[in-house]
């Protein structure tokens, strides 16, 4: 690690004002731009009016985590511009600002698991039992992770607060950050797998009809499905699963970079770059954002397709 303590940024425009909040050094590592955080939080903004009109449209509760995970990108980078505005050695809107920035995408990457989770049971590949045990263990690591997280950035703010070496603190950002792009590694291959080698055609027009003597999944009539696969968008679901794939990726840039900057150290060139945070941060966590309301799940699950269906019988009737 290239820990340079008791080095660290300080604003020569800016004195350090003391108090008792106030850091000896910037633990951003450098002014947060003003301009920046402002366009941030414009743009989470706007999609948070996207994706709520969506949710509200399709009535999908479990996306509805992308929705707070915009709030909470919001709040974050309002907290950078209180830094900017305000006293920007205050290590606590450092720490509450990095605490927002961090669980917003675990919640982007709850209603990713929730979404996969919904698409493999639908597909009939495994069971709803099984499906729900994927959202379970890769949320638990999530919060665990982030908990690490939170308590390490605070450690640091503290430590920077009091003169000591705050090393130690980052080990446990560290440790968090590892463990979870490990866990969402493994969660982005097995959507990946679930991406490239399931059958759409017939595992999609079998969620039409179960028996109800065997609970298995059959199609009745192949021509009459696929006219309610057509009518239900279910023929898109090959792009949607590639939506949610890019999305994931962006949302594991994101993780890695993250893990790069911390174990290169509090005070490295990586950690300490508005720039990198802007290309490698901000910018897959929008993109993941936007990719999400594009391959919005809403139009593909099974109560649409059911909702398609009656209106198809009712057309019959008529």
């Amino acid at each position: 690690m290239s820990e340079n303590f008791p080095e660290g940024y300080r604003d020569p425009s800016r004195p350090n004002p003391g108090g008792e909040y106030s850091a000896r050094i910037i633990i951003y590592g450098y002014t947060p731009s003003l301009s920046f955080a402002a366009v941030a939080l414009a743009t989470f903004g706007i999609m948070t009016i996207v994706h709520l009109y969506l949710t509200a449209r399709y009535r999908t509760r479990y996306f509805s985590m992308v929705i707070l995970g915009c709030i909470f990108e919001m709040v974050g980078y309002a907290f950078r511009m209180v830094s900017y505005l305000g006293n920007v050695y205050d290590y606590r809107w450092f720490v509450v600002s990095y605490f927002f920035l961090v669980v917003a995408p675990v919640l982007y990457s709850a209603a990713i698991y929730a979404c996969m989770s919904s698409l493999v049971k639908s597909t009939g590949k495994w069971t709803p039992k099984q499906a729900k045990q994927i959202l379970i263990v890769f949320v638990t690591f999530d919060v665990v992770c982030t908990v690490a997280q939170v308590a390490g950035a605070a450690g640091i703010g503290a430590a920077s607060s009091n003169g000591k070496d705050p090393s130690n603190a980052n080990k446990a950002v560290i440790a968090g950050l590892a463990v979870q792009t490990a866990a969402f590694l493994v969660f982005f291959i097995l959507l990946s797998l679930f991406a490239f080698t399931t059958p759409y055609w017939n595992s999609m027009a079998s969620v039409l009809t179960r028996s109800e003597e065997t609970g298995t999944v059959i199609v009745q009539n192949p021509t009459r499905a696929k006219y309610h696969l057509l009518r239900a968008g279910r023929e898109n679901i090959p792009s949607h699963i590639l939506l949610l794939l890019a999305a994931s990726f962006f949302i594991f840039l994101r993780t890695v970079f993250r893990l790069a900057e911390s174990a290169d150290g509090v005070n490295s060139k990586a950690a300490t770059s508005e720039i990198l945070f802007a290309m490698l941060d901000y910018f897959p966590v929008i993109i993941a954002v936007i990719l999400l309301a594009l391959g919005h799940p809403g139009k593909y699950t099974q109560e649409n397709i059911a909702r398609a269906e009656q209106a198809v019988v009712n057309k019959e009737r008529a």
